[in-house]
């Protein structure tokens, strides 16, 4: 197993590296191995957690404790493959669970289609969900493949209800491309300045893997994500039809640009 998931990220990183132009094939090998099964304790390790004071609150937390309120309880998957996690959510949790999931290729299984609620096969980048869905998204190992992760972020917000948690893991591969006069803002001041207008957002410190993860809780005067952030150039678009951005810091200097 630890052989076939080296040969699979190998395998996605090439294709990424060569902008998934000259080698389709590749891509698309790739694409195949991503139904890998990664189950709920999986996620509890990988995911980030959200801080408050010397406490860290992982999206199982935020399930059981929205449980008192909500019934059923909404978790939304972005990217969940087969939906592992989201088989193992329904496993423990029932029918007090909604259980969510969208993938870019069916992965399901006679295993996990049962226990996935509603199971959506497209691109995130592309899909509408009603605003004020849900208690939970996470999302593992998926916005760093987004042409326009930022896009898919708004959207994540836009679709929590109030007081719900995102967790999401690995927001691109070096983090948002985001530009300011032509120099690129680190991750970290990209965060701090999405918290400085008013967004309940972080980054998990538990652990040094974790460089370029993101929790947000969404807050009742805040239902949609505003930011000064816009497009740099054109959209780019190859031949498998995923387009690359990269955005421009539209406000102020965030605190810490030199």
């Amino acid at each position: 197993m630890v052989e076939t998931n080296r040969h699979i990220l190998s395998s996605w990183r090439s294709a990424v590296a060569a902008n998934l132009e000259k080698d389709a094939k590749l891509y698309e090998e790739a694409e195949r191995h991503r139904g890998i099964p990664r189950g709920i304790d999986f996620y509890l390790e990988s995911l980030p957690r959200y801080s408050h004071g010397p406490f860290k609150t992982t999206f199982l937390d935020v399930i059981k404790r929205s449980g008192r309120k909500h019934k059923p309880v909404r978790v939304l998957d972005i990217g969940c493959g087969k939906g592992q996690a989201l088989s193992d959510i329904k496993d423990m949790f029932g029918d007090k669970v909604e259980t969510w999931g969208i993938s870019a290729t069916d992965f399901r299984t006679k295993d996990t289609s049962p226990k996935i609620d509603h199971y959506i096969v497209g691109d995130a980048q592309k899909i509408n969900l009603d605003a004020g869905t849900f208690q939970v998204i996470t999302a593992y190992q998926s916005f760093r493949y987004f042409a326009d992760p930022l896009l898919v972020l708004k959207k994540s917000y836009s679709w929590l209800a109030p007081r719900g948690f995102g967790f999401i893991d690995s927001v691109g591969w070096q983090g948002l491309p985001v530009y300011y006069e032509g120099s690129r803002i680190p991750f970290y001041l990209l965060v701090r300045a999405i918290r400085e207008q008013g967004f309940d957002v972080q980054r998990d410190m538990g652990n040094i893997r974790r460089r370029n993860d993101l929790v947000f809780r969404k807050t009742g005067n805040k239902p949609r994500m505003h930011l000064p952030i816009g497009y740099r150039g054109d959209y780019d678009e190859n031949e498998v039809h995923i387009k690359r951005v990269n955005y421009e810091w539209k406000g102020n200097k965030p605190k810490g640009m030199e």
